[in-house]
């Protein structure tokens, strides 16, 4: 599945249908989605931008996601908010927490990448991913793919947000989704900080449990049932 085939149908059920893509780059998946009010946020956006960066219906902003939560008002909510900034686990939490802040009643978060396709793609630093693959050449039939430890954000969720249910989408490249909701099982209410710190890829490769790998299409409908009740 495409990004943009996961995002827009989630766009479609809410109703003021607000956007915010945090880690934009080429532009790919935000321009393909539609939406009543779109906000993009990127250090440094890849495609031509238009004369007027800021309109009632999109604005773009060439800032850093810290330095966009950091200038926005309390008052700017949005109804699907889709995380794809650094993959770094500091940084992609710092995304999380701010998001959440500015997620409206009935909203949905969907974070990018937290299932890594390979030991390089796990590791904390692009330019690690870069020199593993190549010194073994095992770890290049993943190509230039770096999603570095976003996966231990899924059990950060788990752990210290029970006020949170969410998901993994199991037939795309790996997508959390994740919505108010009291946490369904399994969790995992005993892990620290430390302990999640720690997990590695053979961690994730060995037991996949916390990631709540399941269709998209069943991702949608409980996501639906939780905010219309059908």
């Amino acid at each position: 599945m495409l990004r943009s085939e996961v995002l827009q149908p989630l766009i479609d059920l809410s109703k003021r249908k607000r956007y915010l893509e945090i880690g934009v780059e080429g532009g790919i998946t935000f321009q393909a989605i539609c939406a009543e009010k779109k906000v993009a946020v990127d250090p440094i956006f890849r495609f031509d931008l238009p004369s007027e960066r800021f309109t009632r219906e999109i604005e773009y902003h060439e800032i850093t996601s810290d330095d966009y939560f950091g200038i926005i008002t309390k008052h700017e909510l949005f109804d699907v908010i889709y995380i794809d900034g650094l993959h770094t686990f500091e940084q992609t939490l710092r995304d999380l927490l701010n998001s959440i802040e500015h997620l409206d009643e009935g909203g949905v978060i969907v974070v990018d990448d937290v299932l890594p396709t390979s030991w390089a793609a796990s590791l904390d630093k692009q330019s690690d991913a870069a020199f593993v693959r190549d010194l073994l050449a095992a770890e290049r039939f993943d190509g230039n793919n770096w999603m570095g430890p976003v996966f231990k954000l899924v059990y950060f969720i788990s752990t210290f947000m029970p006020g949170y249910d969410f998901a993994t989408i199991q037939d795309n490249h790996g997508q959390l989704v994740m919505w108010r909701s009291i946490q369904k099982a399994p969790f995992t209410p005993d892990m620290s900080i430390d302990d999640i710190s720690r997990i590695d890829f053979l961690a994730v490769t060995k037991d996949k449990t916390a990631f709540r790998l399941a269709l998209y299409s069943e991702i949608y409908k409980a996501y639906r049932l939780a905010i219309t009740g059908t």
